[in-house]
């Protein structure tokens, strides 16, 4: 885990995305090329969203929704600074890739997971998802499933699940593995 995601600046997003009030913010990514069958859901429930929170939504290079301009939702297609943006967040809608959501669980974020669906993929993000739900990281939601319906009802149960996550996260909260690894490496090095 990159240390700087543990120095994010919460009041740098906040100004850059506009949001001037004190609902929960929910950041939804895809990773670097965005996540089309999320993102369009997204664009359709954006207004029933915004109601309750301040929405944050990473598209991906080229995948912009001009027509959609609506308070508390800030899109964007790539996240400079994610640091910031991540500290800002409060749950988290994202794929299943190992690197995000173990940068996600070390920052305590509650997450909503929508894997890449085995067609599109090797099958690793259905499992990355399942273990993270199996020990109350995170709320799952796969994509064969998702619709305007189970996606409002996915993010209205996470933040409902929102502090019971933050428990079962807390124990890695803050962790970076890079230490324990180059203890490891420096150890056998040692007994050669």
């Amino acid at each position: 885990v990159r240390d700087s995601l543990f120095y994010g600046n919460k009041e740098k997003a906040k100004l850059a995305c506009g949001f001037n009030n004190s609902n929960k913010t929910i950041l939804v990514i895809g990773g670097s090329l965005g996540a089309k069958a999320i993102n369009e859901c997204v664009f359709k429930i954006a207004p029933e969203l915004t109601k309750n929170f301040n929405v944050i939504h990473v598209v991906g290079k080229g995948n912009l929704n001009k027509n959609l301009k609506l308070k508390n939702y800030y899109q964007i297609e790539f996240l400079s600074s994610i640091e910031n943006y991540f500290a800002l967040s409060d749950l988290v809608v994202s794929r299943a890739g190992s690197n995000a959501i173990n940068e996600f669980l070390v920052l305590n974020k509650p997450m909503l997971l929508i894997p890449l669906p085995k067609g599109n993929s090797r099958g690793d993000q259905i499992l990355n998802a399942q273990n993270f739900k199996e020990h109350g990281f995170a709320e799952v939601l796969l994509q064969e499933n998702l619709n305007e319906q189970s996606l409002l009802k996915s993010i209205n149960l996470l933040n409902q699940n929102a502090n019971l996550i933050k428990q079962k996260q807390a124990k890695f909260k803050g962790k970076n593995g890079t230490e324990n690894v180059l203890k490891v490496i420096l150890d056998n090095v040692k007994k050669q």
